[in-house]
């Protein structure tokens, strides 16, 4: 995904990004702990882009989806946080 996030950093490559990520989100929906890598790199990048409110909701989405994986992920405190630094 942080290769991804560099490939697709500037804000001409949006359409394909979301694309991307669009069918990420399909490809591993039954799979917790790759959605949720891809949901926080996407709140990553819609951050970047100040897209503010989108960013919040997939840093909450990729939360949920690491506490069903270990309620003492090491992800979790990165994405607590972002999230301190958007609300």
């Amino acid at each position: 995904m942080q290769d991804l996030l560099a490939i697709y950093e500037a804000d001409k490559h949006w359409p394909a990004f979301e694309e991307l990520i669009n069918k990420l989100k399909d490809k591993y929906r039954n799979k917790d702990e790759a959605l949720g890598n891809v949901f926080i790199h996407y709140a990553m990048y819609l951050s970047y882009s100040e897209q503010d409110e989108i960013s919040i909701e997939h840093f909450k989405l990729a939360r949920e989806l690491f506490k069903k994986i270990d309620v003492n992920h090491y992800v979790l405190r990165r994405i607590d946080e972002a999230l301190s630094k958007k609300t």
